[in-house]
C-alpha cells in the first residue's frame, strides 16, 4: 500500500530500476512507444472521463494531428473552465 509519503522514494527507486535495467539488459521495442508524462498537479485535477480525453489529445498530438488533437482539447477546456492548461491547449 502506497502512503503520500512514500510515492516520491517509489517513483525514485522505480525511475532507478528502471535506468538500471536498460544499462544492463538493453531490448529493441516491438512497437512505436509514446509517452506522456504530466506532472502530479494535472494528475490530480484530471479524472475521468476527463483524462481520457486528456491522454487522447496529447496522443494526438504527438501524431502530428494537432487539428484533431485540438477538438479534444476544447472539450475538455469547456468542462473544466477553470483550468488554463487546457484553455491553452484548445487555442
Amino acid at each position: 500500500v502506497s502512503t503520500r509519503i512514500a510515492d516520491p522514494f517509489d517513483l525514485n527507486l522505480l525511475d532507478r530500476q528502471f535506468a538500471w535495467l536498460r544499462a544492463n539488459f538493453p531490448q529493441p521495442s516491438a512497437h512505436e512507444v509514446v509517452i506522456v508524462g504530466m506532472d502530479q498537479q494535472t494528475t490530480e485535477i484530471l479524472r475521468e472521463p476527463l483524462a481520457s480525453r486528456v491522454v487522447h489529445a496529447a496522443w494526438l498530438e504527438q501524431m502530428k494531428l494537432k487539428d484533431e488533437a485540438r477538438k479534444y482539447w476544447q472539450a475538455a477546456a469547456a468542462e473544466r473552465p477553470d483550468e488554463p492548461r487546457l484553455k491553452t491547449f484548445a487555442e
